[in-house]
């Protein structure tokens, strides 16, 4: 079985420097020289700085970006294709049916 991560068609890292500065939220990659390696929500600020969605008096650096990825699709129905788990099994309000 592919993993997970082979299925989904993801952007590639991208250079800092061709993010967006206009406070639009990016996945954010950076390496604290010595120490963990993170991945952040961020935004460009107006400050001329890079921001997390939290208060945080860190300084943050990072390195690479891409796009967020697209909120999960809502049904108006517990539906066993798209939202797990559901109960009871049966067919979705978009029409989807369970696997057998």
């Amino acid at each position: 079985m592919p993993a997970l991560t082979d299925i989904i068609e993801r952007p590639a890292w991208q250079p800092i420097s061709t993010a967006p500065k206009d406070g639009t939220d990016v996945l954010a990659y950076q390496r604290w020289e010595g120490g963990p390696e993170r991945i952040l929500v961020m935004r460009w600020d107006e400050k001329g700085c890079w921001r997390t969605n939290v208060h945080s008096f860190v300084r943050f650096d990072p390195t690479h970006w891409q796009p967020l990825p697209s909120p999960p699709i809502q049904h108006a129905s517990d539906c066993a294709v798209h939202n797990a788990p559901a109960l009871p099994v049966g067919p979705c309000d978009c029409g989807a049916e369970p696997p057998a």
